[in-house]
């Protein structure tokens, strides 16, 4: 860890910045509806500021009567759009409730400026509560043909993050509205214990966080079309916990028609000193402690135990019903919203999670004999917290192939698997395996489901100390996948030709896929191949179910059931109700 001292020691100076920066902001506006003649705003906003229709600012008038201002920018690709920031879509009149669609204001809503994200801990600190906002990014042009749209929901692990990082400079959809001709939303939802405490009540039904993203999809059917989107051409992109949220919506009945098209990219009370043998007095008493309370005693940050599935919040059963059943249940009765769809994960999704929990792994001149191989193993599975009854059969798994004197790469290949595997990358897997089974069970399917892997490794992934050896881990790959690497004016130095390359041609598939429901023939003309595939077996006419995949990387290539057989080792833990033998026919 010694040799990344220097980058750590630059990025947390970058952080407190922008944390300051970010912070000044909420407090400046952390009465974000108050009411000031001619609109809301902040309420030490000059009262005298004129709210008109003019080329540099546009009003949007809502279906519920309510009037919103946005105001002109520029993309980087040189092509004006409107923008509205922080608008407001729903609201919780009581804390851990369901939300409600936003009501009506009087006046207009000052959408020309950023809000505060939801409740959160360091390093994104936040307590405004009020905090169901998104933005939209509208090009301006002279046809009225309405565009497609694209909901952006960002990873967060449930506990961090908002829609305007940095001035939005983190998830800025300018990129894809000006490649794609189209409407482009963020979206923000509660996190923590404010989006996810469940008490088997309606005071605290779990999965409000999933339930406020349900409603921003409403919100987007009923109002999009006003900011010239097409509200029956909508495509949910989702990253890490986005992606999570989205195969939860997939699945449930309550997000039935809001959108037609996805893109999933990898996905303590007590200490509060509130009683938990009363359900109604837990949340009494949860409500009554500041937010400062809730954030920075049940929400810190402890991003090893989120993603090594110690964490996990989306729960079924809940008395929203978001979930109404086990997803492997209601997949295997056919429960779900037909929906185009493309999913995938990084090689080395967990490598630096790994290399967290077992730092002898850094040492790449490091030689382990088999004692060692079973220490580590054993310690990273009691990490994951594994079953016992799960611990002998998960190790002989992933040491078929080592030898009793493995090499360095090899020892840390199997245990970066190992913990990609069970956690992200084969839940993915197998969600769009069975996914895209049941699809082709219905005759009348016209749905399209794909299937990739990101391999691209570049240096600037080291920078969230993610290393070569480990493969592209979780979330690296964003800059690429979202268009940041593409723009030629931001990060020159931290990008390859090769990753402006990718990310450039990643964006025209993203675009066509949520115009089309297929990403074309954009990665160097190489045709994207559905994930479910017939072909025939070698040496005699048999037909045979061949699952393929993308390989994002240089060159591009094409695989077939690759991680398959890995992943059926976890389909009994991950998906118990809905065996393979179903769709291998």
């Amino acid at each position: 860890m010694m040799i990344c001292s220097k980058i750590i020691i630059h990025w947390l100076i970058c952080l407190i910045v922008v944390v300051a920066i970010s912070s000044a902001q909420q407090h400046r506006c952390s009465n974000n509806y108050q009411v000031v003649q001619g609109g809301f705003g902040c309420n030490n906003r000059s009262s005298r500021r004129l709210f008109s229709d003019t080329p540099s600012h546009r009003i949007v008038t809502l279906l519920n009567g309510a009037r919103v201002r946005g105001k002109l920018q520029t993309s980087i690709g040189k092509r004006e759009m409107y923008f509205y920031k922080s608008l407001r879509y729903a609201e919780v009149f009581h804390r851990f409730g369901l939300a409600e669609m936003a009501r009506p204001w009087l006046g207009i809503y000052d959408a020309t400026f950023s809000r505060g994200g939801c409740p959160q801990g360091f390093p994104f600190i936040s307590r405004i509560e009020d905090c169901l906002h998104l933005n939209i990014w509208q090009p301006v042009d002279d046809v009225d043909k309405l565009k497609p749209v694209i909901v952006y929901l960002y990873g967060s692990g449930f506990h961090l993050a908002n829609i305007n990082l940095i001035g939005t400079t983190v998830f800025d959809g300018s990129h894809l509205a000006d490649t794609g001709d189209m409407i482009v939303v963020t979206v923000q939802s509660r996190l923590g214990a404010f989006g996810f405490l469940y008490a088997g009540t309606d005071r605290a039904p779990g999965n409000q966080g999933v339930h406020d993203l349900v409603l921003s999809l409403r919100w987007i059917q009923e109002n999009i079309e006003r900011f010239g989107g097409d509200p029956r051409n909508v495509t949910v992109f989702g990253v890490s916990s986005g992606s999570m949220s989205i195969s939860a919506m997939i699945l449930s009945p309550l997000a039935k028609g809001l959108f037609q098209r996805a893109i999933m990219r990898s996905g303590s009370v007590k200490r509060m000193k509130c009683p938990t043998d009363n359900m109604d007095g837990m949340v009494d008493c949860l409500q009554n402690k500041t937010v400062e309370e809730l954030t920075f005693k049940t929400l810190s940050i402890d991003l090893p135990s989120i993603f090594e599935g110690k964490k996990m919040f989306i729960m079924f059963g809940d008395k929203a019903g978001i979930l109404p059943d086990r997803p492997s249940k209601m997949l295997a009765e056919g429960i779900y919203n037909a929906v185009d769809l493309i999913s995938g994960f990084s090689y080395g999704e967990l490598g630096t999670i790994t290399a967290y929990i077992l730092p002898e792994l850094i040492n790449g001149y490091r030689q382990f004999s088999f004692d060692d191989v079973q220490r580590l193993f054993l310690k990273i599975l009691k990490e994951l917290q594994v079953p016992p009854d799960l611990i002998e059969p998960v190790f002989d798994f992933y040491t078929k192939n080592l030898r009793e004197y493995p090499s360095n790469q090899e020892l840390r290949r199997a245990l970066v698997d190992l913990v990609s595997d069970g956690v992200i990358s084969c839940p993915t897997y197998l969600f769009t395996l069975k996914y895209a089974g049941m699809l082709a069970r219905n005759e009348s399917n016209v749905n399209n489901v794909y299937l990739y892997r990101f391999d691209h490794f570049s240096p600037y992934m080291m920078l969230a100390l993610c290393f070569h050896w480990m493969g592209p881990c979780h979330a690296v790959d964003v800059p690429i996948m979202i268009g940041w690497a593409a723009d030629p004016s931001l990060y020159q130095i931290l990008f390859k030709n090769s990753d402006r390359k990718i990310s450039k041609q990643m964006m025209k598939v993203w675009t066509n896929f949520a115009k089309y429901g297929q990403p074309g023939n954009y990665l160097d003309g190489l045709e994207w191949p559905q994930f479910r595939s017939l072909g025939r077996r070698l040496g005699n006419n048999k037909t045979v179910m061949a699952w393929k995949q993308m390989i994002i990387e240089q060159p591009y290539r094409i695989t077939v059931n690759s991680n398959l057989d890995r992943c059926l080792f976890w389909e009994p833990v991950l998906f118990p109700d809905d065996p393979y033998d179903h769709y291998h026919r």
